[in-house]
């Protein structure tokens, strides 16, 4: 199980500092002396955030900030009148110390450059002289520094006239001829950092991301699919024939003010246990909202269903453990009716369950789960890398020994779209026909529903926003 005692953990090796801008120290301080103060002590959440304040004022020439780790104080930032010597500076926990801080690099990415894009390359020891090498140049946009420690170009300075596709280096930084902190972001500005580098990632398992940008705001578009509903089962003894719902779908844009932490969680398909498993998670996770759930009451229509095999929500938290979106699974089969669900679940006798968005087959006896009648392309324009393809809901079937159990209802494939859309291929990593949110069958009593997605891509194009 994922807490956020580990996430917490995980976030502080991440940003620990690794490879600052030359500005910064790490550890290090003035001492912290209230003659000296340009404002009062401030509660900060990161050291862009520090510096950003310290760069309004016109009285600040440095700043301390001491992050969630630091000791005595936590989320703090100092900013400072006057600015200490070398041998004043002090030894301090989990805090840097900034002084005339105006980068905004990233590090540990690099531009993959073409001819149209390279200027020059030329020997560079240090970020500040690769930079002003920069802004002296004519026509250079974006710089990359490759210090020492880098094995295929060190000493290396890599002058650019435009951004491309980031792709991961070690012991360099990328950043912009000139910084602009209250600006939105450009192409490329900001970064998905996890797995590797790029603009758009696509989550299947529960886990961390980390979006930097450079000193600039960006958004995100983020679509959610919960987990499909269990289809069939038993509940006191009595087969549940109908199919399970696919799990639901929601749209969010996330703001990304700095660089920022989301936790991401991946509803499982309906099965034994999972909702519990999941309240269980909110509980020991600390996370400060119950996102709830769909009314799964036991006699809902009528019939007897077991809450345990809904489907599991999906969800996406800020890195202070709010809720910035979420949705449910699908609902489980009933005894003869479908679940409800993105695309509603087929009912006994046979009856196939809805796609993109459509009610589960039903008669005049048994009823199909209903649909939400949103279809799948209502969401495709808030992607420019995922092609969105509505999975077909699965055939009910008839058997000898019973009147037949209901198919589930169908749920979302996705396709990563390379060139600018014109190419589409099949997401690496993920099983082939895999069937996001997919709705289980009633047969057998055995039918699990599969399990949700996430897809997270930033935005490069303002004005792409839902449509009602």
């Amino acid at each position: 199980m994922t807490s956020l005692i580990s996430i917490a953990i995980f976030v502080a090796f991440l940003s620990g500092y690794f490879c600052l801008p030359e500005c910064v120290l790490q550890d290090r301080s003035c001492p912290l002396n209230n003659t000296k103060f340009a404002l009062p002590p401030t509660y900060l959440s990161k050291w862009e955030q520090c510096r950003d304040l310290c760069n309004d004022q016109g009285n600040c020439t440095s700043f301390t900030f001491y992050d969630r780790e630091g000791e005595p104080f936590k989320n703090v930032c100092f900013l400072f009148r006057e600015l200490c010597e070398e041998k004043e500076m002090v030894y301090c926990k989990s805090c840097v110390f900034g002084h005339e801080c105006e980068y905004c690099s990233i590090a540990n990415i690099a531009y993959g450059t073409d001819g149209d894009h390279l200027i020059h390359l030329i020997t560079s020891y240090n970020e500040s002289h690769c930079r002003e090498t920069c802004r002296d140049t004519e026509n250079c946009m974006y710089y990359t520094i490759y210090f020492q420690g880098n094995f295929l170009m060190p000493n290396t300075c890599v002058l650019m006239s435009a951004s491309s596709k980031p792709v991961a280096c070690n012991n360099c930084r990328t950043g912009p001829r000139l910084c602009n902190f209250s600006a939105q972001c450009k192409p490329n500005e900001a970064v998905i950092m996890l797995p590797s580098p790029s603009n758009h990632a696509i989550f299947t398992e529960n886990g961390t991301q980390l979006v930097e940008t450079m000193g600039c705001w960006a958004k995100a578009n983020v679509l959610l699919v919960g987990g499909g509903g269990t289809g069939g089962g038993y509940v006191d003894g009595s087969s549940l024939m109908g199919g399970g719902g696919s799990g639901f779908i929601n749209y969010a844009t996330v703001h990304i003010p700095y660089s920022s932490f989301f936790l991401i969680w991946v509803g499982k398909g309906g099965r034994s246990n999972n909702q519990q498993s999941y309240n269980s998670a909110v509980q020991a996770n600390g996370w400060h909202r119950d996102i709830g759930g769909y009314d799964y009451s036991h006699e809902t229509k009528g019939e007897k269903v077991n809450p345990s095999m809904i489907g599991q929500q999906s969800a996406i938290f800020n890195e202070s453990a709010f809720v910035m979106s979420y949705t449910q699974g699908g609902q489980a089969g009933f005894q003869t009716a479908g679940g409800d669900g993105y695309s509603g679940g087929g009912s006994e006798g046979g009856k196939a369950g809805g796609m993109n968005g459509e009610d589960g087959g039903g008669s005049s006896q048994h009823k199909g789960g209903s649909g939400t009648k949103i279809a799948i392309g209502s969401y495709q324009h808030l992607f420019q890398h995922f092609l969105l393809v509505a999975a077909k809901g699965n055939a009910g079937s008839s058997d000898r020994y019973s009147n037949g159990y209901g198919g589930g209802g169908g749920g979302l494939e996705v396709y990563e779209m390379t060139k600018g859309g014109d190419d589409v291929t099949k997401m690496s990593g993920v099983r082939k026909s895999y069937l996001f949110g997919q709705g289980g069958d009633g047969r057998n009593g055995k039918s699990g529903g599969n399990d949700g997605v996430v897809l997270f891509e930033i935005r490069e194009d303002c004005s792409m926003e839902m449509m009602n």
